[in-house]
């Protein structure tokens, strides 16, 4: 009798086991777990105002009609569904996030440069195809920074950090 083993993808863990530090009710463990809820719904709040900020952009291409009403429309009800979904679930609305910021930069050219970096950064995939090396390594330096702060429990400010490493990374080519 021959035995087939068959892979599970790869997922985030969903179980209330997988994070015990999360479930403790008193104590260190319990700030811990505000702390970072706190910081994660931060990170979230932070990519809706972008998304927003997108979207508004995506509403003047379609007055100034650039593309064609039906397939806009549509486009535009994916984009409020990952709107409804990126704060009650973060972790399943990465692909989505990923599929519409692609489909935005290739059906919509006109306007990719004004997607903001930081959305590409934080739905990665797909998305990072649309970023250049320096700007992934700027991104990964701006991460490592995070994580050193977290670590040392410093409070970190992500916009300001990015724009300390984005000029120190100018002083250095020069």
């Amino acid at each position: 009798m021959s035995m087939t083993l068959t892979k599970r993808p790869w997922h985030w863990p969903r179980e209330k086991s997988a994070d015990p530090v999360k479930h403790v009710k008193t104590g260190a463990g319990a700030l811990y777990s505000r702390a970072r809820t706190y910081l994660v719904s931060n990170i979230v709040a932070d990519h809706l105002v972008l998304l927003d900020h997108l979207r508004s952009i995506l509403v003047a291409v379609g007055e100034a009609e650039q593309v064609p009403d039906e397939s806009h429309a549509l486009f535009l009800e994916r984009f409020d569904e990952l709107l409804a979904l990126l704060p009650v679930d973060p972790i399943e609305s990465q692909y989505l996030g990923q599929d519409i910021l692609c489909q935005v930069i290739t059906r919509y050219p006109q306007i990719a440069h004004l997607v903001p970096r930081d959305l590409l950064w934080y739905f990665a995939g797909d998305c990072l195809h649309y970023m250049p090396d320096d700007e992934i390594d700027l991104y990964q330096a701006l991460e490592e920074r995070r994580f050193e702060a977290e670590q040392n429990d410093e409070p970190f400010d992500w916009n300001q950090e990015k724009q300390l490493l984005a000029l120190s990374n100018q002083d250095s080519k020069h």
